[in-house]
């Protein structure tokens, strides 16, 4: 059957995407909280229930990563996500944005997973393209994802984290609304 193969790639793609935005302290948390919030808000919208407390959960644990460990002045993080954090935000966003558009009643047009996911999403497949398009391996590493370009722009971390944030915001509100 090919909804499940589709699944396990979306899944895999949507967890990698979250990976790819690690590269700026609290970039990927800001990006999953905007995600989760965006989730919960269908979630009411649609009434469905059984998400919201997963989210809300997953939110709170990630405010309280991001203001117990979130650079002040020159003090460093703390304690870092990790490639098994962010793969693991990545995944529970990632289900829980399926099971929203996929429930039995199907509440939620799958297309908008696509918008609240934007930003993450963009990032990824604008950086696979762009290496493959440049006969580079799409899985190697390299310093051209919208935070770097950002950072090489002249953005402070935490700019970049506020104004990819308040792009997620956007893409996802009008998603939503």
């Amino acid at each position: 059957e090919y909804a499940s193969v589709i699944t396990i790639f979306t899944l895999m793609m949507l967890m990698n995407a979250f990976n790819m935005v690690d590269g700026v302290d609290g970039l990927a948390g800001m990006l999953a909280i905007v995600s989760l919030m965006s989730v919960c808000a269908l979630s009411v919208l649609h009434s469905v229930g059984e998400v919201i407390g997963i989210a809300v959960c997953l939110v709170a644990s990630i405010l309280g990563f991001l203001f117990l460990n979130y650079p002040y002045k020159s003090r460093p993080f703390c304690v870092y996500l990790g490639e098994f954090g962010v793969t693991s935000i990545g995944l529970v966003a990632a289900c829980l944005v399926i099971y929203t558009t996929q429930s039995a009643e199907h509440p939620v047009y799958p297309v908008v997973a696509l918008w609240i996911l934007g930003v993450p999403l963009l990032d990824a497949i604008s950086t696979v393209l762009r290496r493959l398009r440049n006969g580079a391996n799409p899985f190697r590493a390299d310093r051209q994802h919208l935070h770097h370009l950002l950072l090489r722009l002249g953005f402070s971390n935490r700019q970049v984290v506020i104004t990819e944030g308040a792009l997620s915001l956007m893409i996802a509100s009008a998603a939503i609304g």
